[in-house]
């Protein structure tokens, strides 16, 4: 069967033309609510994988979520206005307290009127030994941290590890970090971050009503090592002055890392960041590869999904 699909991409495409159909019709509509959708099928660089792109669109959503905008855009207008004249005008800092304080607006009603969207690994923020699993060890039997872990406790302040420089540091955690403690569940992520071994793609091979309850989480944890992480390659990367950077914004290249680049930094405050002249969400982060989306709509679908929610 699986040489007879090989032989014949035509009855794959067809099986997810009709499955994507369904997908919207009976998930995206029915289900989540959305009035309007618009997505086109794409075929991956190089490698052909179909897929596809979308717009999700919905006016009774979308002036719930452009309302939460109005104190920071109204603010915004009087300055632009009337910059010199304007009394006691906002500080940079009162301006960045209101974006954020819009952007947690968002994650706060966005699983009442859509998904819950979230860049934070599903193992949890803090580093918890998994019992029963191996771990390399040191002579004093401590499990043995990779470089990109000894890094992020380094930025964390974790004591035992030399501070980093204001710039190495950047390149790890955006703004206020959390404590080093609550990082992430770094001992459940896979390579190169991660000590755990690489996921067994186990989770894609089955549909989500064949997990037991019991196994939810480690499913979830398995799917999300095997469908969300961001790995760079020649389709993402494109050259910018002297450097190779990610235009999906994972970073710049370099050769020390499998995956090419650091990722993104973390962060525990949500931000709204302009690119293009349109206003991104980006949700809290303490993984640097993983892709933003809904990490529970993305395990029904049995693929990664990544979402964006999007205002101009």
């Amino acid at each position: 069967m699986h040489r007879i699909l090989l032989q014949n991409p035509v009855v794959i495409n067809e099986f997810f033309v009709q499955r994507t159909e369904a997908w919207f019709r009976i998930v995206i509509k029915e289900g989540l609510g959305f009035e309007d959708y618009w997505y086109r099928f794409e075929f991956a660089k190089s490698r052909g994988a179909i897929h596809f792109h979308s717009f999700l669109i919905d006016k009774r959503k979308s002036e719930v979520f452009h309302s939460m905008l109005d104190t920071v855009r109204d603010l915004l207008n009087a300055v632009i206005r009337d910059p010199i004249f304007s009394v006691d005008p906002p500080t940079v800092e009162e301006l960045g307290a209101l974006e954020r304080a819009a952007a947690a607006d968002y994650l706060t009603h966005l699983p009442e009127h859509f998904a819950d969207i979230s860049a934070e690994h599903p193992a949890g923020r803090e580093a918890t030994p998994t019992s029963g699993v191996e771990y390399a060890r040191d002579a004093q039997g401590r499990p043995v941290l990779t470089p990109w872990v000894k890094r992020r406790l380094a930025a964390a302040g974790a004591p035992g590890f030399r501070p980093l420089s204001d710039e190495d540091r950047s390149d790890i955690v955006a703004g206020v970090d959390v404590n080093y403690t609550h990082i992430g569940n770094f001992y459940a992520w896979g390579p190169h971050e991660g000590l755990a071994a690489p996921s067994s793609r186990h989770a894609l091979r089955l549909w989500p009503f064949e997990v037991p309850a019991e196994s939810a989480l480690d499913d979830l944890i398995d799917f999300t090592e095997s469908a969300c992480m961001h790995c760079c390659s020649s389709y993402c990367l494109r050259k910018k002055g002297k450097n190779m950077v990610c235009r999906m914004c994972f970073g710049n290249e370099t050769k020390l890392v499998p995956a090419r680049t650091f990722g993104k930094p973390a962060t525990k405050d949500p931000g709204l960041i302009q690119r293009n002249g349109i206003i991104h969400l980006e949700a809290p982060r303490d993984h640097p590869r993983l892709v933003q989306g809904a990490r529970e709509l993305a395990r029904g679908w049995g693929a990664n999904i990544d979402m964006q929610v999007l205002s101009w």
